[in-house]
C-alpha cells in the first residue's frame, strides 16, 4: 500500500541520517486513510438469520449449517476449519480441539452447534465420506477434504439471507 511504502521510505532516510542531524527530506504528505477496514458488525437478528438459511433438507445443508454454526461459535478460521478432523471434535464433552500456528486449544461448543454437528455425523457425513479411512470432519459433495469452499457458502448465504453487510470469516468471530 502506498502508506506502508511511504513509512518505509521515511524510516530508511531516518536510519541514515541518524547522528548526522540532517533532515528528513521526504515531503510531509498525506497519504489518505491507513489501516485495514474495521470488520462489519452483526446484529444478533441477522447473525440469527444467516445461520437459519442452510436447508436440512439435503446433505449439503445439514453440513453448510454444521460449519457456519462451528464458525459462529469458535471463532476459528476457514484455514482451520477445513483442517479439522472427525477426532478433535468431542461433542460428548462439548469441546473442538484445534491446533494452528503451533498451539492447540480446546474451545468450548454452545448447544446450537452441538446439535448441529449431530445432525451432520448423524446424517450427512457418512452418505458424503467415500472413504472408509477419511479422516477429515467436513468433505465437499465428492466426499474429499474441504478446501477454501466455505469463503462461498459464507456469500452465498449472506446474499440468501438478504443481508447487505459484508459477511466474512473474520465478521464471525
Amino acid at each position: 500500500t502506498v502508506t506502508r511504502s511511504v513509512a518505509s521510505i521515511k524510516s530508511f532516510y531516518n536510519c541514515l541520517l541518524s547522528g548526522t542531524g540532517g533532515e528528513q527530506p521526504s515531503p510531509k504528505r498525506d497519504c489518505g486513510e491507513g489501516g485495514a477496514q474495521a470488520a462489519q458488525i452483526l446484529t444478533s437478528r441477522e447473525v440469527e438469520l444467516f445461520l437459519e438459511q442452510p436447508d436440512c433438507s439435503d446433505l449439503k445443508g445439514y453440513r453448510d449449517r454444521a460449519m457456519l454454526e462451528l464458525l459462529y461459535a469458535t471463532g476459528i478460521r476457514v484455514s482451520e476449519l477445513i483442517e479439522l478432523d472427525v477426532d478433535d471434535l468431542n461433542l460428548y464433552a462439548g469441546v473442538l480441539h484445534c491446533a494452528s500456528k503451533g498451539k492447540e486449544r480446546v474451545i468450548p461448543l454452545y448447544p446450537a452447534a452441538i446439535r448441529a454437528l449431530e445432525e451432520y455425523l448423524r446424517n450427512a457425513a457418512p452418505q458424503l465420506i467415500n472413504e472408509p479411512d477419511e479422516t477429515a470432519l467436513f468433505v465437499n459433495m465428492s466426499g474429499d477434504r474441504m478446501s477454501r469452499q466455505a469463503l462461498e457458502l459464507i456469500k452465498y448465504y449472506q446474499e440468501k439471507a438478504g443481508i447487505q453487510k459484508d459477511i466474512t470469516p473474520h465478521t464471525l468471530r
